[in-house]
């Protein structure tokens, strides 16, 4: 689509300007425009649909190449919160994996369901396991 190749397209140019003799300021700006196709996603203008996946692999990619390893900027709590966040999701997907072997699946499904309307999809892996993911 024409948003992918924009996207793709603006992702390189930050790679550009920082070989242009480290045009941090270009660099910055276009890291700006990629953060309105971010909030029109993230606010859904843009469904993920109409954009190839590759760009939006590029869109994270370029955000944690300049952000984290050429700007330094990290947050240092992320890591706690991400850890305990993990830690959480573990509790329920153990309390689903009870209600299902239960054969309450009323509970299975609820737990799974009010994840999914907070953002989190639960996904069951052929290995039995269960992995999960912000949507």
């Amino acid at each position: 689509s024409l948003l992918s190749i924009k996207i793709s397209t603006t992702c390189d140019e930050c790679y550009t300007a920082m070989d242009d003799d480290f045009n941090s300021a270009i660099a910055i700006a276009k890291l700006f425009e990629l953060c309105s196709v971010i909030y029109a996603i993230k606010n859904q203008q843009i469904h993920t649909s109409k954009i190839h996946h590759t760009a939006l692999d590029k869109i994270k990619k370029t955000f944690s190449d300049f952000i984290e390893n050429i700007f330094g900027l990290k947050n240092e709590n992320a890591t706690a919160s991400n850890n305990k966040l993990d830690e959480a999701l573990q509790v329920l997907i153990n309390l689903r994996k009870e209600a299902k072997a239960k054969k309450d699946f009323a509970t299975s499904d609820a737990i799974r369901n009010q994840l999914a309307e907070k953002g989190i999809q639960l996904k069951d892996e052929k290995d039995g396991s269960v992995s999960w993911s912000m949507m």
